[in-house]
Parts: structure tokens; C-alpha cells; sequence
């Protein structure tokens, strides 16, 4: 018998230095592996544009990419999508991936997202804030001060009305005019 399948987000920042591909291509990277391997359906990836100040360290535009999943078997996937960051982010990155699923992420979490665009936040913030509301947050790379953004692409994500789709499930079939997609 199959499990039924939980809806997940999955925030990722920071897997990038001044000389690779961005994390929306890494992003949709991963997307393409949770699919091929049966692991989760993916629906969406959105990119979430996050503060610019000089007191962060970011690449280029400081971007986080959330990916709007559905599956089975959460500790697997933590695992994967762990493995895959460690192999895939760029030398010199400081990767974070924090994962929840969708009716786990409180209204504080959404809050903290909403700041991260307008505030400069820290890691110790994101880990009591994750530890508190029970979900998966974890730096790979660097600093792992990849974990603000990612918590803050899962906050975004969830609350809404932010971002923008990097990648759409059937978006390349679609044909015509199509209003309100």
C-alpha cells in the first residue's frame, strides 16, 4: 500500500559563488532529480528576492528558490536533497536547505521571510526559530549562512502573494492565451 503524499517545501540559498550557475538553475536541478527518481511530483519552483545590504554576503541578487513538492517519505528526501547540495553547491558557497511541510510552517516563519526582505537577519534567528517550529533547517557549505534565506523562501513561499515561478509543472505544453496562471 502506498502512502499518501504530503505537501513539502523545500528552501534552498546560497549554493553558488561568483563563477557557477545560480541557485534557481541548481534549484531546478534538484526539481529534475526528485522526479526522475520517483521520490516527489514536483509543482513549482519559486525564486523569492531577499534584502540587499552591504552586511550581507550574497553573489549577485541575494535570491532564495523554494520548490512546492508532494511526497511520501520526508526523511529520504532530507536526505537527497542533503546529499545533493553537499555534491552540487559551488566551492567557496555557504549552502542552507530547510524543508517542512506546507501546514507545519507557522506564521512566524512566514514573518521571518517576509523580513528577509527587508532586514538583515542572522543564522542563530533562523536555527531557534526552525528548532522551535520543529522543522528540518541545515547549512552544507561555508558559513552555512545559506540557512537564513532558505528558511526565508520556505516563509515566502508559504505566505504567499511573493515570488516568482522559475519553473511551472506543464508550462511548456501550455498553448494559447492563458489569463491568471
Amino acid at each position: 500500500m502506498e502512502r499518501s503524499k504530503t505537501e513539502i517545501l523545500i528552501g534552498i540559498d546560497d549554493t553558488d559563488n561568483a563563477t557557477s550557475r545560480g541557485t534557481g538553475y541548481l534549484s531546478r536541478q534538484l526539481a529534475h532529480l526528485l522526479e526522475v527518481t520517483g521520490l516527489a511530483s514536483v509543482v513549482g519552483i519559486t525564486r523569492h528576492q531577499l534584502f540587499v545590504d552591504p552586511a550581507i554576503r550574497y553573489t549577485s541578487q541575494n535570491s532564495s528558490a523554494c520548490l512546492h513538492v508532494y511526497s511520501s517519505d520526508r526523511s529520504w528526501l532530507i536526505k537527497v536533497c542533503s546529499a545533493f547540495l553537499k555534491e552540487y553547491s559551488a566551492e567557496g558557497s555557504d549552502a542552507g536547505l530547510c524543508l517542512s511541510a506546507r501546514d507545519e510552517i507557522s506564521t512566524d516563519i512566514v514573518d521571518w521571510g517576509r523580513k528577509a526582505k527587508t532586514e538583515v537577519l542572522s543564522m542563530s534567528g533562523a536555527l531557534l526559530l526552525a528548532g522551535s517550529a520543529g522543522i528540518f533547517l541545515e547549512g552544507f557549505t561555508g558559513s552555512h549562512e545559506g540557512i537564513i534565506g532558505a528558511l526565508a523562501a520556505v516563509g515566502l513561499r508559504a505566505g504567499g502573494n511573493d515570488g516568482r515561478f522559475i519553473w511551472r509543472k506543464g508550462v511548456k505544453e501550455l498553448r494559447d492565451i492563458h489569463p491568471g496562471i
